[in-house]
Parts: C-alpha cells; structure tokens; sequence
C-alpha cells in the first residue's frame, strides 16, 4: 500500500501512482515537494482523508539548514489553504539540526498549524560503529591516487558491500569516477545535473550492488538508503560540520563498521 511519487516517474507510472492514490489503494505515499505545486498531485489526493504529514530531512525547511529548499516551504501554503482544517498531526525528521533550524521548524509549524507546542524529541549522534579518520592528500591526481588507495585498503578488507567518495563539484565527480574506472573499480559518477533516468540508473546499481563506488557530490544520499556502505571518502572539505554528519552518515546503516575518511590538504580551508 505505499507508492512514491518524484520527478524520476515516466508519465505512464506517474499516472498509475496519481489513480491508486485517487481510489484509495495508496495509504503511504512518499512524495518530493515539488509534486505539491502539481494540480494533478492536488486533484487525486484532495479526494483522500490525510491521517498524518511527515517531513523527512525537516532541515530543508530552514535557510540555517545545508540544504535549503524552498519548495519544502510551498507545502505550508498547500496544507493550510488547500487540504482545509484541522490540519492533520504533522512530524518533522531530521539528522541534522542546529538550535536555529529547530526554532525555525517550530515557526514553519506555529504559521501552518497555529499550534506553538511543538514537543522535541532528541537521539544521540554518536554513531559507535562508525570510525573517523583525516587523512592528508596532496589535491589533483595524487588525491584520486590516495582514494583509490583507501578503496583497496579499507573496502576490500571489508570483502563486501559499497563505497560513496563525495566531492565538491561536479567535474571532480566525474573525474573522479573514471579515474577509479580505470584502476578497475565498478564505478559511477552521480550529480544533480544528470538526466532523471541516469540518476535513477546509478542509485539502483549502487543499491543491487553492481557499482562499488559512486563519486558524488552532496546531491546522492537523500533517500538512498543502502545499508551496507563500509566506506565513506570525502575528497574536499565539506561545507560545513552539519553537511559533514549528513553525509558521513551514509556509512554503516546496517550498524556495523564502517569508515568515514576526509582527505585535506594545508590549503583546503583557505
């Protein structure tokens, strides 16, 4: 009874997904906000009795959050003025949450649902399985050498499961993934710019475990879920200690070992 709806649909399966929501055979549905500007979205589940609304990565809601994402703020709007009253018990989810993003949830919330108790419930970061490392690496060809090296090193010690090596742009994503191409590693490339169908073709290969390593940038991770990735290599610096969390914490979601390496270099905070 659950169904997901995104831009990564063809027109055939957003049709069939938009009808099983409409007759009521759909009863968790995962949608991208943006589907909440869509009068077809609107048109099909207007006919539902919504039970509940959930934000995940509820730190997109916050201009404090690293991944600011205005049309999570569209969905205030749509569930207020669109969906009627009462609005429905709403729930935010999020790894990642400064004292900041927390107090602007709780204002997104105040001006949707008019309620100010919003009660917060807290897990501990520490992640026991996951093993930080920094490593120093000359940038260029002798960094992608030294990933490669920690893939060899840590992964094949492993004997099993997937590798993520975020960089900071696209190019050096690309660079990156046919730099380990041909050192023989089941590699791809993954960044916002990719066509729909690409995207969906890398995250599914990851996940089946017919690729070993994707070279991203911080646009892969949201809504993968792989459980088994033992290795996570950032190749830059990231753009901040919540975007480092986020990101690292794609490593071991099976709760075992596994190993979190950021590669720096004496220049790379300048």
């Amino acid at each position: 009874c659950a169904a997901a709806l995104n831009g990564l649909l063809s027109p055939l399966e957003r049709r069939d997904v938009l009808h099983r929501i409409a007759m009521g055979d759909v009863s968790l549905l995962y949608i991208a906000p943006e589907q909440l500007r869509s009068r077809s979205f609107f048109n099909a589940v207007s006919q539902r009795e919504i039970g509940a609304w959930v934000f995940d990565e509820a730190h997109c809601l916050s201009k404090w959050g690293h991944d600011f994402r205005t049309d999570y703020l569209y969905a205030e709007r749509f569930i207020r003025e669109r969906m009627g009253s009462p609005v429905a018990p709403v729930m935010y989810v999020t790894a990642t949450a400064k004292s900041e993003v927390i107090a602007e949830i709780r204002a997104f919330h105040e001006s949707m649902t008019g309620e100010r108790n919003l009660p917060l419930f807290e897990a501990p970061l520490d992640r026991p399985g996951l093993k930080f490392e920094v490593v120093k690496a000359a940038p260029g060809f002798e960094r992608m050498k030294k990933i490669s090296e920690i893939l060899s090193e840590r992964l094949g010690a492993y004997g099993r499961g997937g590798a993520i090596v975020f960089r900071s742009s696209r190019a050096k994503a690309r660079e990156t993934s046919e730099f380990l191409l041909k050192e023989g590693w089941k590699a791809a490339h993954y960044h916002a710019g990719l066509p729909p169908e690409e995207k969906k073709e890398v995250q599914d290969r990851f996940i089946a475990g017919d690729l070993q390593v994707i070279a991203a940038t911080n646009a892969f991770g949201m809504g993968v879920d792989k459980e088994d990735v033992r290795v996570v290599i950032h190749g830059d610096m990231p753009g901040s200690v919540e975007n480092y969390i986020q990101e690292a914490g794609r490593a071991g979601r099976d709760r075992r070992e596994a190993d979190c390496i950021l590669l720096f270099d004496d220049n790379d905070a300048d």
